[in-house]
């Protein structure tokens, strides 16, 4: 009998204390982010740095390798959205997880600035994982936080136990709270007294986001101080259409014997004139090289110091497709054309061309950086009487391997053992570099050497196809006077992007610390909490949260939110079309959206279905990702849907309102249906086509 007692009595015990959310703000159980990893520094936006140390790193990251200083280490806070971590005492019923895990903002934006939301908003959590060995469940913001502003994890008795019990509170976190010693539970309180969440707060930590964007906006306002020295590329650089004959890459791959390798682009003159191609007009400029000469990296800078341009400068080759009328007294309107990864500038630029200039616009193209290959590149161009000219190819590609090979995007991506900056470093770089394009343009760029400007700089669009899209979210998030855009099949994030797409997971899977699948590792928005099966999918998740918070400086998602919702100091509300299509397998549907749902721009997107008409394309491609350009050279349904997405965003451009123009009447000729949409709903799901 007195057994039988001491069991019940045991037993009330256990099942009385509950499962607690447990509280180590200086260790690995967090919860996280929080600023007790942050020491004071005046020299930063927020005041504060991040101080993680590296046992703690390894321990929460489970990177496995020495984190190079300065990765993070001199990040004025953590990512925007940056994942929480919460672990727990025991198991939890992970179905509850959505009703007790939050995000509030907690302090005001800084000064002279706007904020996405007042103080006391409260953001419920998406992208939900449960790792059981460690009783750790991990989670995304369901919408985009402020950057440089401080905010707070909170849990609630909203999560329940196994049994259906709520949580609890541990009596350090109580303690915390209720009697404050010390900076940080000092801060804690006041954040936990903010917070007006449904439910008792059982846990929670205070945290700073870091202020992602402020080296592009300090760097773009040193361009002022610096002369783009716009050149024409020679005495004769202005080649009239119908008079080429052939045009060629000579492209320099390598650094040792033989260097160069030629490609034969098909450019006949009377295709570019019947679309209205009159000239082609070659020319450069100076922009200031932030980037390092040996590695493509850029320098940590505290961010509340002002930036100035480098000493150091990249001479820039562009060419521009003019129209065979006569430039109007201001000159011909403009359409910045960013290309995609592994493109150039006689790509995507060449067939968006064939598109908008009969519209009136010059189109205006350089190599980003990191494409193009090497630097002694040429573009030759025979004309019909015999004679050949050539230009500078302008690639600026970087043998970083030490190969002594230049890859179509080697110096784009930076993959380095303990510094996986990716194609941040390189997209900040080639934004700043169209921050300076608008400024040569705008000082009166005379290509023609008529003593007039052939460019209006009153009239500059941009419009960026896939990676193009990525770094123009940058450049039109900092850049004043560029007021509209075309996004086509961009996305928010490059990780992300790489985790989700069969087609670039292979540039993710070259970082040494990532080892295993990543394609289903992590789960998309609103599918059911994700449980861990084992201890690899838990570190692999952490170190692709790891990549993203090394990433944020330069990721699109990061920057799009300041397109309207948040704009930044000076710079105006953005007019932004989205473009994307169903079934990308290059930047998947939940990178596009993603994007979208960050600049809260959903009613000027256009959805290209291709889910709906694929069956009625001949010759249709299984990846859609790139019709907007390659389009054209298919079948005529598919360059039908290109000429007229192109011409939508020619539209865009000339119009002030925030109607998507409708470019579906042609087309329901050839389809029986609209193959443009304004979604109600931005999708979710890969939506990959059937092989």
């Amino acid at each position: 009998m007195r057994i039988v007692l001491c069991l019940l009595v045991c037993a009330e015990l256990v099942l009385g204390a509950g499962v607690r959310v447990l509280f180590g703000p200086g260790g690995p159980s967090g919860p996280l982010p929080s600023d007790v990893h942050t020491v004071p520094d005046e020299r930063q936006k927020t005041g504060r740095r991040i101080a993680l140390t590296v046992p703690i790193e390894r321990e929460r990251l489970r990177v496995g390798e020495e984190v190079t200083p300065g990765v993070i280490s001199d990040f004025d806070g953590y990512a925007p959205q940056h994942q929480m971590s919460v672990q727990f005492s025991g198991p939890v019923n992970v179905n509850t997880l959505r009703d007790g895990l939050f995000y509030v903002t907690v302090g005001e934006p800084p000064a002279g600035e706007f904020g996405l939301w007042p103080v006391g908003k409260v953001t419920r959590v998406n992208e939900v994982v449960w790792d059981p060995e460690t009783n750790m469940a991990f989670a995304k913001p369901d919408g985009p936080l402020d950057q440089s502003r401080r905010h707070a994890v909170v849990v609630t008795d909203g999560v329940k136990d196994l049994v259906g019990d709520p949580v609890e509170a541990s009596p350090e976190f109580t303690q915390c709270v209720e009697a404050p010693s010390g900076e940080y539970c000092a801060a804690l309180q006041q954040a936990m007294g903010v917070a007006s969440v449904a439910g008792r707060i059982t846990g929670g930590s205070v945290y700073t986001t870091m202020s992602v964007t402020a080296f592009l906006e300090a760097a773009r306002r040193g361009l002022e101080g610096t002369d783009p020295m716009f050149a024409r590329a020679g005495s004769r650089n202005v080649v009239e259409v119908l008079a080429v004959k052939s045009l060629t890459l000579r492209r320099q791959v390598r650094t040792f014997g033989n260097r160069f390798e030629e490609q034969v682009l098909p450019a006949p003159g009377t295709l570019f004139a019947a679309a209205g191609v009159g000239r082609i007009a070659f020319g450069s400029f100076r922009s200031p090289r932030f980037l390092g000469r040996d590695l493509p990296v850029m320098p940590v800078v505290p961010t509340g110091v002002r930036v100035i341009a480098t000493p150091e400068s990249d001479q820039i080759f562009f060419h521009a497709w003019l129209p065979l009328t006569p430039p109007p007294a201001g000159g011909y309107p403009v359409v910045l054309a960013g290309h995609g990864l592994g493109d150039d500038r006689f790509g995507m630029p060449s067939t968006l061309a064939i598109g908008l200039v009969k519209e009136g616009y010059a189109v205006v193209a350089f190599n980003a950086f990191g494409h193009g290959f090497g630097p002694e590149g040429t573009v030759r161009i025979e004309r019909l009487d015999g004679e050949v000219v050539e230009f500078p190819y302008g690639g600026r590609g970087m043998d970083i391997s030490g190969t002594g090979r230049i890859g179509a995007t080697d110096g784009a991506a930076v993959v380095v053992s303990g510094a996986p900056l990716f194609f941040r470093d390189s997209l900040r770089q080639t934004a700043l570099d169209w921050s300076q394009m608008v400024r040569a343009i705008q000082r009166g760029m005379d290509l023609l050497g008529t003593g007039r400007p052939t460019l209006d700089g009153s009239r500059i669009s941009y419009y960026g196809q896939s990676l193009g899209a990525f770094y123009g979210s940058l450049f039109m998030a900092v850049e004043p006077n560029v007021i509209s855009a075309a996004l086509n099949v961009g996305g928010d994030s490059i990780v992300r992007t790489a985790r989700l797409s069969p087609e670039t997971r292979p540039l993710l899977s070259q970082y040494s610390l990532t080892r295993g699948p990543v394609d289903d590792v992590l789960p998309l928005r609103y599918q059911p909490v994700k449980v861990n099966r084992s201890p690899l999918e838990t570190s692999l998740q952490n170190q692709l949260e790891y990549l993203e918070w090394v990433e944020a400086p330069g990721a699109a998602g990061n920057y799009a939110p300041h397109f309207k919702s948040a704009t930044l100091p000076g710079v105006p509300i953005k007019r932004i079309l989205f473009q994307y299509v169903i079934g990308d397998r290059t930047v998947p549907n939940p990178a596009n959206t993603a994007l979208v749902r960050a600049a809260n721009m959903r009613e000027t997107t256009s959805v290209f279905r291709f889910d709906a008409v694929k069956g009625r394309i001949p010759g249709a491609p299984e990846d859609p990702h790139g019709y907007l350009a390659l389009g054209l050279l298919g079948s005529l349904q598919y360059s039908a849907i290109a000429l007229a997405h192109q011409s939508q965003g020619g539209e865009w451009f000339r119009r002030t309102d925030d109607t998507v123009p409708n470019v579906n009447g042609g087309l329901r000729l050839l389809f029986g249906r609209d193959v443009f949409e304004t979604p109600e709903f931005l999708t979710e799901d890969l939506n990959f086509q059937e092989r």
